[in-house]
């Protein structure tokens, strides 16, 4: 199955973060928000990773926590 690949407008209609909140946490050292990569010069998300980075969102999983990994629950 290929990978489905969103725009940032797509993962900000999403998540509910605007546009601009992704692109400022994209580049902060250490990456915040949904792993992100550059895909042909433009900003591309994985749908999976963008629901993964969500249920942590809902669990508490500490940002370092790199897979939802259900033992979170600060």
């Amino acid at each position: 199955m290929e990978p489905e690949w969103l725009t940032p407008r797509q993962v900000a209609d999403l998540t509910g973060y605007a546009p601009k909140t992704l692109s400022n946490w994209r580049h902060m050292t250490p990456q915040k928000g949904p792993k992100c990569f550059k895909v042909n010069g433009q900003y591309r998300y994985l749908r999976d990773d963008v629901r993964e980075w969500m249920k942590r969102q809902v669990k508490g999983c500490p940002a370092t926590c790199q897979t939802y990994c259900g033992n979170c629950t600060q």
